[in-house]
């Protein structure tokens, strides 16, 4: 199970995938073509099937044949516009990674040596395969020479400190009711799945994952030289401790509730809760002595957690460690043990067939472990700074045009009222990159080895993160690489952030009519400030603290409209044995709604005292900003997929983030021309309506 560092609401989820061997030569001048610079259409007619009826599937009709066309790639679980503009960006990077490491001789600790030697490392399938698991071996023998609890407290510490796995997470991170203060939190943790459902549920389909899982387990420890009988029980062994990890921990739901999971502590609070651990001493050991606050995520599980370590046998903690151990560093051992991995974790919980190339991968390994000193690289080459000014002033009409939305709702007291126009007054938004880079240069990099090289990227990140300890919160941080293509909503600082890869068509096109790009990234824009007004981002207010700024009235009238969404989310089934989960992906549908509906109404304010613009491919403006909205959530996705997203993710399906949004605007019925009875049609006392 993830062990969360910090809440961001995001306007997409995204895979990582990993180092591994493959039967490429390893000749990197062979790998990439330079991408072609070509003027982006704004809304392909092609994309169109017209068979359908708007009025009954829009996504569908607006984007039915790119659908048919576009199949998902072997090496995906999914394709649509945030994997095809992937696709673009890493030709993009790579022509960039070509040119640094076509020299040796960059200045050690300079940006461009740490990208050339990471890279080379990452790409080197050679020295992995021939090292094998040589890596592991010193690691796998401290966790064998565990002879007691206070030993094996002793190498947790260890392993926390170079990101080798545990059964618990904790970082150094804003007091969500102080958000200008760093405080040290912890969470509950300690699966392999990616939720406790995966481990407890009796659904037809989890069972045959849990069976996959520990077979998945016994090769891994095959793998690793034990004997398949040993490494049956080992991988038993391992289940049965993460099942029990499962049972006291909390549902997906209940920790979108930040309430649920704020719940501070002193030392000896949490001592008390969990005693059976010495928290003393494990926080000592990261220079973090007597803590006066710790917010712990989960009471319930920390709890649960001093029991099994108390009640549970010494060897079966030295197999979890293990496994521990082994599944944090597969990715970058041997071809054997990163098949195995991806035959589980992508093949079998994802559905994609076929391995990526070798430098796709690198390149991926790369992103995660130095994707900021490569985003500075990439905004100099690549980013536009009249794109930055005109996102800007999209920001500005966004911000207004929600101003004016507020003033008008009829259900909402003027007290609250003027609270939410003092949050939205107060969103900061940040566009593009860092102004400020951080400081990589003290992490020793060779290019081969990459075992090693991970391990020092984790050690310096470990290292850097328990410096903000006792710290101001420092809110000029990113929490996104700049070549990253999504956005962000921040809680804690209240912005609104755009990293540069997303500022492209089809997002942002310079070559796009008005309603086009305020259907796309328009409607992104209005998205992430909508965060601030979900169900979980309300409960923060203008300076980003856990506060209620509600009236009680008003709150429940809120409620009451959001609960129409969830019912309406509830009854879309994606899967013949699988709805969408309308409270999980309700914080995602609200900024989805009210994204767009802010989208409209500032395109429509742009246009006051203007003449209307002309129709455009036989489509009118109007009809227009839907075509764009539905354009950047085409995707096609393996059932695999489509069921862990259901699962675990807070956004509903492509899909339905289109006709369930649409179904609920009056403005898109008027303008498709939809009436009583069709599908995209809901009656005026159905419909939910909240911002």
């Amino acid at each position: 199970m993830k062990k969360t560092s910090i809440v961001l609401s995001a306007l997409v989820l995204a895979g990582v995938v990993s180092c591994g061997g493959d039967a490429e030569k390893n000749k990197i001048a062979e790998k990439r073509t330079e991408p072609k610079k070509e003027v982006a259409e704004a809304f392909s007619l092609s994309n169109l099937d017209n068979s359908q009826n708007p009025c009954t599937d829009f996504y569908q009709y607006a984007i039915g044949s790119w659908l048919k066309n576009n199949p998902i790639p072997s090496t995906e679980s999914r394709w649509g516009v945030f994997e095809n503009l992937s696709e673009d960006n890493r030709k993009k990077i790579n022509s960039l990674i070509d040119e640094i490491t076509s020299k040796s001789d960059h200045k050690v600790g300079s940006d461009e040596q740490l990208v050339r030697d990471f890279y080379l490392s990452a790409f080197d399938s050679t020295t992995c395969n021939a090292r094998g698991v040589e890596p592991l071996k010193p690691y796998l023998s401290r966790v064998n020479s565990i002879s007691s609890k206070k030993e094996l407290e002793d190498y947790m510490i260890e392993a926390y400190n170079k990101g080798l796995g545990g059964a618990f997470g904790f970082w150094i991170g804003s007091d969500s009711k102080n958000s200008n203060e760093n405080v040290l939190q912890l969470s509950q943790g300690g699966g392999g799945l990616p939720d406790r459902d995966y481990y407890l549920s009796d659904n037809e389909k989890m069972e045959a994952i849990r069976k996959a899982y520990i077979i998945h387990l016994e090769k891994m420890f095959v793998l690793i030289g034990e004997n398949p009988e040993t490494a049956k029980k080992s991988a038993q062994t391992v289940f049965d401790l993460e099942k029990k990890f499962a049972e006291i921990s909390m549902t997906r739901l209940d920790r979108r509730d930040p309430m649920k999971t704020y719940n501070p502590k002193s030392i000896s609070e949490l001592q008390s809760l969990a005693p059976e651990f010495n928290w003393v001493a494990f926080f000592s050991a990261f220079g973090i002595d007597n803590p006066k606050k710790i917010i712990v995520g989960q009471p319930d599980y920390m709890s649960g957690y001093s029991k099994l370590f108390k009640n549970t046998d010494l060897a079966v903690w030295k197999k979890y460690f293990e496994w521990e151990l082994i599944n944090s560093m597969a990715n970058y051992l041997n071809k054997e043990i990163v098949d195995q991995n991806f035959d589980f974790y992508s093949r079998t919980l994802n559905g994609v067939q076929i391995m990526k190339p070798r430098w796709k991968r690198a390149q991926s390994m790369l992103d995660g472990n130095f994707g900021e000193t490569m985003g500075k690289i990439y905004v100099e080459r690549y980013f536009s700074e009249d794109a930055k000014k005109s996102v800007g002033q999209l920001i500005e009409n966004l911000r207004a045009a929600f101003r004016v939305r507020i003033e008008n709702l009829d259900w909402m007291s003027a007290e609250t009222k003027t609270a939410a126009k003092e949050k939205l007054e107060s969103f900061t938004y940040k566009i593009g990159y860092p102004d400020t880079w951080n400081d990589f240069s003290s992490i020793a990099v060779s290019e081969n080895t990459l075992f090693e090289n991970i391990i020092a990227v984790r050690e310096f990140s470990l290292r850097k993160m328990l410096k903000d300890y006792g710290q101001p919160v420092d809110k000029t941080r990113w929490w996104m690489n700049p070549q990253t293509i999504n956005a962000y909503y921040n809680p804690l600082f209240n912005e609104v952030v755009f990293p540069a890869a997303i500022l492209q068509p089809p997002f942002y096109n310079v070559d796009a009519d008005d309603a086009i790009n305020y259907g796309s990234i328009g409607a992104v824009i209005g998205h992430e400030f909508t965060h601030g007004f979900d169900d979980k981002g309300c409960l923060y207010n203008h300076e980003g603290n856990l506060e209620n700024w509600w009236k009680d009235t008003d709150f429940s009238k809120f409620s009451s409209r959001a609960d129409v969404i969830v019912n309406q989310f509830n009854q879309f089934k994606p899967l013949p044995d699988l709805s969408v989960n309308g409270e999980l992906t309700l914080g995602e549908n609200i900024a989805d709604f009210g994204g767009l509906t802010m989208a409209y109404y500032a395109l429509e304010k742009s246009l006051e005292g203007k003449p209307k613009p002309k129709d455009i491919d036989g489509f009118t403006y109007q009809q227009r900003i839907f075509l764009g909205w539905a354009n950047v959530w085409k995707n096609n996705i393996k059932d695999e997929a489509l069921r862990n997203r259901i699962l675990n993710d807070t956004h509903s399906p492509g899909e339905f983030r289109v006709n369930g949004t649409l179904s609920n605007m009056p403005e898109f019925q008027e303008a498709w021309g939809c009436k009583d009875g069709d599908k995209m049609f809901r009656n005026p006392k159905e419909r939910a309506k909240i911002w």
